[in-house]
């Protein structure tokens, strides 16, 4: 691959030999190590064993970039000390800490290194997974690495599934539709009270709410998402231990209570609010899917709704959606991006609203947590809060008022102070 295909990954390293890793940087399987990654496109700059790491650095720099003024949002720092973690911050670099040669993990990560390894193969592959499958032919996004460039094989990617997973579920509806429009007068008795409550024998509208729609709704999902599976899981896979890397000591379980007492707090806030302030009256197509979602038995709503339902969505979003995007450009638009999609996907102004908000919030827990089942558990507990609690507490006058609403905002506001104050504790 050439030189100009590496242009927007870090590709400059400066090596922090100090203590016990400086055999190991002469070890054959190291010097092999490091040549296949200069084939790749990369440079390295090993700092000299003195005191003062800040100066040896800059000298590092002037070798990388032959003098120039160097671009330091193309270089990692790789050190096995804290001294070097520390250094590395102090000017303006990321580190990668190595752990187990000097420090362990928690003490390199106490001093902020931003990813940690736990060998050398850890390490080749940290350094080489941004030019995973990078494709030549590239189009532009604006804000992203260097120019935010995203490849053509990956911008289809993310259009093809977005389309597939939307005509899957068209097409799943139409053809149950019509199966059950054919065939339902043989079904059992029972059965068939049972799926045409709330419908009253008025086939017209029996596919679009009650237990059928909401039945034939759940098969939308699960068919629709078998494909995304398949899609999905490589850069899942791929995600999760990038993520890893930035999330090495394993967090406190207080974190996970304060992450759903924070989804908790602000689905009550946000949906006290919108029946507050009437905001099916705004959207019609918002009130009609209000109402075919309510109008079904709760368990079979509950397992639609608030388990096939997000682990569908959650696959083609955060999973394809999300994770291509991140690789590209940066975190940041990639949780936007992704989230405006997440938006126009709900097909009114009232729902796309909330889903763009929760769809950053579910990248977010992404990058937070570092797992895919972060956002995954998000969307499920977001969704079964909002669907059982319409049919319970927030039927309560008394619980659909402001100062309600006042008391679960600052809860959720507060939550996320701690969630910040407290990540790296």
């Amino acid at each position: 691959m050439t030189e100009t295909a590496y242009e927007a990954f870090k590709k400059y390293i400066i090596i922090d030999p100090d203590g016990d890793m400086a055999p190991v940087m002469e070890a054959k399987a190291t010097l092999k190590m490091r040549r296949r990654l200069e084939k790749k496109g990369f440079s390295f700059a090993f700092l000299a064993q003195g005191e003062d790491k800040s100066k040896e650095i800059k000298a590092g720099l002037s070798k990388l970039f032959d003098g120039k003024k160097p671009d330091k949002s193309l270089v990692y720092m790789v050190t096995c000390t804290v001294s070097g973690a520390e250094a590395a911050r102090e000017q303006g670099l990321e580190s990668v800490g190595l752990a187990g040669y000097m420090e362990d993990m928690e003490e390199l990560m106490e001093a902020h290194a931003d990813y940690i390894v736990l060998s050398l193969s850890e390490l080749y592959d940290f350094l080489m997974r941004e030019t995973h499958e990078y494709d030549e032919g590239r189009i532009s996004l604006p804000g992203g690495k260097a120019g935010g460039r995203i490849g053509i094989k990956a911008f289809a990617a993310i259009v093809g599934s977005f389309l597939l997973f939307i005509l899957l579920r068209t097409g799943t509806g139409l053809l149950f539709t019509s199966l059950f429009s054919t065939f339902g007068s043989y079904l059992p008795e029972g059965l068939l009270s049972f799926l045409y409550r709330g419908n009253e024998n008025n086939f017209s509208s029996a596919f679009y709410q009650g237990n059928i729609g909401t039945v034939i709704g759940g098969l939308e999902y699960l068919i629709a998402a078998v494909p995304m599976v398949f899609v999905a899981i490589k850069l899942i896979r791929r995600t999760d231990r990038d993520t890893r890397h930035a999330n090495m000591v394993r967090k406190p379980v207080y974190l996970y209570i304060l992450g759903v007492v924070f989804v908790a707090a602000f689905t009550l806030a946000t949906q006290t609010a919108a029946i507050k302030v009437q905001a099916a009256a705004a959207s019609e197509s918002y009130r009609q899917v209000a109402q075919s979602q309510y109008s079904c038995h709760i368990a079979i709503g509950i397992v639609v709704y608030c388990l096939i339902g997000p682990v569908a969505e959650e696959l083609l979003f955060r999973g394809i959606i999300y994770t291509t995007l991140r690789r590209y450009t940066y975190v940041l638009v990639a949780v936007i991006a992704s989230a405006v999609v997440f938006g126009i996907y709900h097909g009114n102004i009232v729902q796309g609203i909330y889903a763009f908000i929760f769809g950053c919030i579910a990248a977010l827990a992404y990058e937070y947590y570092g797992s895919f089942l972060a956002p995954l558990a998000v969307h499920v507990v977001q969704n079964l809060i909002a669907y059982v609690g319409s049919y319970t507490l927030l039927k309560n006058e008394m619980i659909v008022s402001w100062p309600f609403i006042i008391i679960m905002t600052v809860v959720f506001s507060g939550s996320i102070f701690a969630l910040i104050i407290f990540k790296d504790k």
